[in-house]
């Protein structure tokens, strides 16, 4: 069991004692995990891209590592780009992401792309919004010893009223995987697997920027 589902299961204990003295011999036993599930509170984004419940909005996610970067880890801002798309798009599906197969080809055209005006980008892509996330530091390994790792990474995450025409959120991304300690190298499966655990930790902690999250998923697993 890992740490965020045992942290669920004790909310979702602690709910129940709380209420079952409220509902007597009313409350339907069967249908208690749905009420659990539904009742786990949600923590609101910095920033809201849907504001109502019938709203729809079309979003663009451009991921950009710098140079050094990816000469360790070529490939690290489409992969980001891919997981944040479906960690957006997953909590919430009143937002259209454009795939990340598209935004990729669409690199691959446009080598400068970095350059390019944010405006122009999102009406190319027809979205209300784009999402800039730009990696300025990455490691797996900041204790200096070849048998532990503790990921670090920093990051821009910027979001463009296309809109509005403007600039309408930013903010910088510091993380340190696992957070409060280094674990030894033997303890995972390998380097490869602990970098895919950690990108993916990344893209859900920038996902909340824009979507909300449950209290639970803030617990690491690694």
């Amino acid at each position: 069991m890992t740490k965020r589902t045992a942290c669920r299961i004790l909310w979702q204990s602690m709910l129940l004692v709380a209420c079952v003295p409220a509902v007597g011999c009313q409350l339907n036993v069967l249908a208690l995990p749905y009420f659990l599930i539904a009742g786990e509170p949600k923590v609101d984004p910095a920033f809201k891209l849907v504001e109502k419940r019938k709203e729809t909005k079309r979003v663009l996610v451009l991921a950009y590592a710098d140079t050094g970067i990816r000469w360790g880890y070529q490939a690290i801002d489409d992969e980001l780009t891919g997981l944040l798309v479906n960690q957006i798009q997953t909590a919430d599906k009143r937002l259209e992401m454009v795939p990340d197969r598209s935004v990729r080809e669409w690199k691959d055209r446009n080598a400068d792309w970095v350059d390019k005006d944010p405006q122009m980008i999102g009406e190319h892509f027809d979205v209300d919004y784009v999402l800039f996330v730009e990696v300025t530091a990455f490691t797996l390994n900041t204790t200096q010893n070849q048998f532990l790792l503790q990921g670090h990474c920093d990051v821009l995450f910027k979001v463009w009223d296309v809109n509005k025409e403007s600039l309408v959120f930013s903010n910088v991304f510091e993380k340190d995987y696992p957070s409060e300690r280094s674990i030894e190298l033997q303890d995972v499966t390998s380097e490869e697997q602990f970098r895919r655990l950690f990108l993916r930790r990344i893209a859900e902690e920038l996902s909340w920027y824009v979507v909300p999250h449950r209290s639970a998923d803030e617990i690491e697993d690694v």
